[in-house]
């Protein structure tokens, strides 16, 4: 129920500033922010506005959410790869609305967000690692979740993807 469209870094940013967006998702990936030519978010998404003023609401999908918080100050380390189902619990927050407090998620990853960059907090946790499972930033406008909302073993997928849409 939501247009969108998919490009690449490279194309991207040009594209943002000639089509008005509403929102950013960035994709996961099998990069690490400490490749080579790791792919990174253009600077200037970071400070798309909409037309009321307020930032355009950036959310990070796994790798997406690692070069978010590298990008602003986090430490990213490499982990021991995770490709299953994970069982996290999350605080509430807006992503997370008409959700149980603990759910089942998909993770397919190697690295993990292991500090935060300044003005973020963690808004969800693996249940049984406390590890690091979703982020947000103070104003609310850059999100970010180490797991994929949407893969069909992530039980509230579309309806974080709908939150982070339409909230």
């Amino acid at each position: 129920g939501y247009r969108s469209v998919i490009l690449n870094i490279a194309r991207a940013a040009k594209w943002i500033t000639q089509h008005p967006v509403k929102g950013i998702i960035a994709s996961g990936g099998l990069a690490s922010v400490y490749d080579e030519n790791a792919p990174k978010l253009p600077q200037e998404f970071y400070s798309l506005k909409l037309p009321n003023g307020s930032p355009v609401p950036i959310l990070g999908i796994c790798y997406g959410m690692q070069t978010i918080a590298y990008h602003f100050g986090g430490h990213v380390e490499r982990s021991t790869p995770q490709y299953a189902r994970a069982v996290i619990s999350h605080d509430n927050s807006i992503l997370f609305l008409g959700t149980t407090d603990q759910q089942t998620v998909w993770s397919s990853h190697g690295d993990s967000v292991v500090e935060l960059p300044n003005g973020f907090q963690t808004i969800a946790t693996y249940a049984d690692t406390k590890g690091i499972a979703a982020i947000a930033d103070e104003h609310g406008s850059v999100w970010g979740v180490q797991f994929h909302p949407e893969a069909e073993q992530t039980i509230y997928g579309k309806t974080i993807l709908r939150n982070f849409a339409e909230k």
